[in-house]
């Protein structure tokens, strides 16, 4: 079977699977337009040029969601507009009256709830679809596709069970919990998962989503929503006011757990919008951020708790937005009723392209195997050889910069690092989600904390709250990680409380506040070279681990190509560039 997922909406991506899983691209990545919401052409193209696969000879494409309002122009604009709070459009301003309404008479949220449910039915409308389908066989160039629509929850429950969780554990019973903002009318579903049967249990309409409520609490502190939340817990251990507990509990009011474990807000819509400036007078922005992070912990913990006791299955799935809250994770793993928790790990909307996939599949009576597992997120474009050889030629040609190719890159690497360098490493195939997990990364020197400032300076100019994450090798991880197990955590999707040798050997990659982390275990298995430049760090310094960050200028998508990258390395202050065994440098390297 040949099957092209697509998610056309947050962050567009496009996951392809021929007997195989082939692999998977956010369309940011190649029309370098961050969170691109266009329509995935590049990335699908991209895909099918890895197998030599024509439109027309794919079996079918899933459309990951069954309301895609992105296919309209109009409806981008306007989304993009509220993102930061500034709405000139005429639907835009309908909102914000409506919205105040709704603030004041809470006791209406039914008949918004109607009318938000009746414009799903629009979205969803076999005459709605009729566009996104011709504008699918239009931009693929295919009048003869076979065009099917997947539930979007379904989309991200399939991705995090049938991507992440192996073949051999699915005889057990699992509870597969999907959380985000809203996706097709809805915003939380739970499943039940026994001998391969599906069954769901409970479902939230949207307009209850504390991932939504959290989204709110991004934007009154200022920042963009469905963008910045991860600033908002990484600013959150800074609080230790005696107040969080309170304002969490306020948070808590305003929702409730259903016996049929779904959620209520006595808020929907953009509700909270209006209710916390009301409520947050004069509360210091740290304690806002806390509160709000222990609410949602709190919440979501709960709400777990609560299904394992009712269905007798202690195994959880997670996925979903909302699930990319690393701290919310670690909590969660932290729970007694929990015995084994898998994570969707990059659970926004660009991975349900992945779970489009499997539904593919499974409409074709076929039920996703090992092989079509996602054995790592190294799902994107390789960086080929050639790409490398006239990117030399056209360095050396000009005369610029240093430019050489190492037999012994490896050591390279890990030499620079050991003598407290910041390298750019861009080498195999692009990671596939949120994070740079050594492919296209940012590499550094962990221990001296004057990497920070030196990265910052150099390209990244994070706020000055946020930690940087750490990459550190699995035989080592124990001397770093006080966890119970390593699920997971080779992808930087739950957060870990650290031994004290981490404060000296991996300061610059943990939270400067709580030293908590955002570790990358690496596994030989899954990446061999980034596993041998790590193994020859420990052997020349000591160290288990360095500094890993995302190598992207701000407001940049991760780079791609060899090209990507030499441009963001013209564009920065870094100094060294590795791209598969070619070195590049601006000042020569240091002999």
């Amino acid at each position: 079977m040949k099957i092209l997922g697509l998610l056309f909406g947050h962050n567009s991506s496009c996951a392809l699977i021929s007997q195989t899983l082939v692999g998977a691209i956010s369309e940011e990545r190649l029309t370098r337009s961050k969170n691109s919401t266009d329509f995935p052409r590049e990335s699908s193209f991209a895909l099918l040029g890895e197998t030599s696969i024509t439109a027309d000879e794919l079996d079918c494409v899933v459309v990951a969601s069954r309301a895609i309002p992105f296919v309209k122009e109009k409806n981008i604009e306007i989304y993009n507009e509220e993102r930061v709070g500034v709405g000139t459009s005429w639907q835009s301003r309908v909102k914000l009256i409506l919205n105040e309404i709704h603030y004041r008479m809470p006791f209406l949220k039914p008949i918004f709830s109607a009318l938000y449910q009746l414009n799903y039915r629009y979205l969803m409308s076999s005459g709605y679809q009729r566009l996104v389908t011709e504008r699918i066989k239009r931009e693929l160039k295919c009048e003869t596709l076979d065009v099917v629509y997947a539930d979007h929850h379904l989309c991200h429950a399939y991705t995090a069970f049938y991507g992440f969780v192996p073949h051999q554990e699915r005889k057990k019973p699992f509870l597969v919990f999907t959380l985000d903002g809203e996706g097709d009318g809805l915003c939380a579903t739970i499943s039940t998962v026994a001998d391969g049967e599906w069954r769901l249990v409970s479902k939230t309409k949207a307009g209850n989503s504390i991932a939504s409520f959290y989204g709110s609490i991004t934007k009154f502190l200022g920042m963009k929503i469905n963008e910045h939340e991860y600033k908002v817990m990484g600013l959150a251990p800074y609080c230790t006011s005696p107040e969080i507990q309170d304002l969490a509990n306020l948070f808590r009011s305003q929702f409730t757990i259903n016996p049929d474990l779904s959620f209520s807000a006595i808020g929907g819509g953009n509700y909270f919008d209006r209710w916390l400036p009301a409520k947050l007078k004069h509360k210091r922005f740290d304690l806002v951020a806390a509160a709000a992070q222990l609410f949602v912990e709190e919440i979501a913990a709960e709400w777990i708790q609560l299904t394992i006791h009712k269905y007798g299955i202690s195994n959880v799935v997670l996925s979903g937005g909302f699930f990319m809250n690393i701290k919310v994770n670690q909590h969660i793993r932290t729970l007694k009723a929990v015995d084994k928790m898998i994570v969707c790990p990059s659970g926004g909307d660009e991975s349900i392209a992945l779970g489009a996939a499997y539904y593919g599949l499974k409409l074709n009576g076929i039920e996703p195997g090992e092989a079509h597992e996602a054995k790592s997120l190294y799902l994107g474009t390789a960086i080929h050889k050639v790409e490398c050889e006239a990117l030399y030629e056209r360095i050396k040609a000009d005369g610029k910069y240093k430019a050489e190719f190492k037999s012994d890159i490896v050591d390279v690497v890990a030499q620079l690092l050991a003598d407290n360098k910041i390298v750019a490493h861009v080498d195999g195939r692009m990671e596939f989600g949120a994070r740079a997990l050594g492919n296209r990364s940012i590499l550094a020197n962990a221990s001296n904390t004057a990497s920070v400032r030196t990265i910052n300076k150099q390209i990244k100019g994070r706020d000055f709250w946020m930690p940087f994450a750490c990459s550190m090798l699995e035989e080592k991880a124990d001397m770093y990680l006080d966890v119970d197990t390593y699920e997971s955590l080779e992808y930087m999707a739950v957060g870990a409380n650290t031994k004290p040798l981490a404060k000296k050997h991996l300061a610059a990659g943990i939270h400067q506040y709580d030293g908590s982390a955002r570790p990358q275990i690496v596994k030989k298995e899954q990446n061999q070279k980034y596993h041998a430049i790590l193994s020859r760090y420990h052997e020349l310094t000591g160290m288990g681990g360095f500094l890993n960050t995302s190598l992207n200028l701000h407001g940049e998508p991760l780079v791609c190509s060899a090209e990507d990258a030499f441009s963001t390395f013209e564009r920065s202050g870094l100094e060294y560039l590795v791209i598969r065994n070619l070195l590049i440098s601006k000042n020569g390297m240091d002999s």
